[in-house]
């Protein structure tokens, strides 16, 4: 919800939808249904929703999604020996978001992962490959929908390409690719575009502030740290990739005509569970977002005169 708020305030001050201001959206988790939805078909060759559609949908259809006390979290010990949500309402809601569009009808590119669980393997579903084959043609709704299904809080999904010639069993990738900074880049260079300037905004969805004491983890065992593991993993990655993709640009062009910025930031008062839609956590956010927005005004406006220059 809170890269959805930064990029409607990037589609408001440069007044233009993303899908005219990036070439290529990237997303893993709920980063996807931002991405797929900012490039979705409207019925006029414009996007279907803008950034701040987004935002009420998360406000709006999350605490339906994450409803609690439901019989499946009842029945999975809230997760412990099944999935915590069916999928069936992520489903209906995917359902009514994307219609029966495409990959390959998205308006800009689209680099969206999965976690193919029998050959191991992450798998990238790309709108480029999807509009030379229909082999790697995928629903929208159901691209999102494996984005969206992280495990132990639903199941994963088996889907089929356009013409039926290839079926995966995918779940969320996020756990290990939470960043697609350096997956975004990494495609820019596939595409023979690498002497171009490149302006890369990354999006993060916040941090968690709280420090862990050595006094309380020097006697930690598998218990705490498997919980504590939930946080530390993401967030170790995303320092990785900013500073890998920090790097790179410079080095590669000192003289600056490659723009990176990086929106992360605390989350303090937010509750980082995934599945907190609660009324009181969701304006929580909201507070968030609006002081990242404020705190990063002059960046954000660099963002917009690179991009509308780009």
């Amino acid at each position: 919800m809170i890269p959805a708020m930064v990029l409607a305030e990037i589609e408001r001050r440069a007044g233009q939808p993303a899908s005219a201001l990036f070439h290529l959206i990237a997303g893993s988790s709920t980063g996807a249904l931002v991405a797929a939805s900012l490039a979705a078909p409207g019925g006029t060759g414009r996007p279907r929703y803008a950034a701040a559609d987004i935002v009420s949908i998360f406000e709006e259809v999350g605490a339906e999604i994450f409803r609690a006390p439901s019989p499946q979290r009842v029945r999975s010990l809230n997760g412990l020996v099944a999935p915590r949500y069916s999928g069936r309402r992520l489903t209906r809601f995917l359902a009514d978001t994307f219609g029966e569009h495409w990959l390959s009808e998205s308006l800009t590119d689209l680099l969206i992962p999965g976690y193919d669980l029998e050959e191991r393997r992450v798998y990238f579903f790309k709108s480029s490959e999807a509009r030379r084959d229909p082999g790697r043609d995928f629903l929208l709704r159901e691209m999102v929908q494996v984005a969206s299904s992280a495990p132990m809080f639903a199941p994963p999904l088996r889907v089929a390409s356009r013409d039926g010639t290839l079926a995966l069993v995918l779940t969320d990738a996020g756990a290990f690719i939470a960043n697609q900074a350096m997956c975004a880049y990494a495609e820019l260079l596939s595409t023979g575009r690498a002497g171009e300037p490149v302006v890369l905004l990354s999006l993060g969805t916040g941090m968690v502030a709280r420090p862990i004491r050595y006094e309380r983890v020097r006697r930690w065992g598998v218990l705490q740290w498997a919980e504590q593991l939930l946080t530390l993993v993401p967030d170790g990655y995303n320092d990785t990739i900013d500073y890998q993709i920090r790097h790179i640009l410079a080095n590669f062009n000192p003289s600056g005509d490659r723009h990176y910025y990086r929106i992360q930031f605390p989350l303090d008062d937010v509750d980082a569970m995934l599945d907190n839609a609660s009324p009181r956590n969701l304006a929580a956010i909201r507070r968030k977002a609006e002081q990242v927005i404020s705190e990063r005004s002059a960046e954000l406006d660099a963002v917009c005169a690179a991009l509308l220059t780009e």
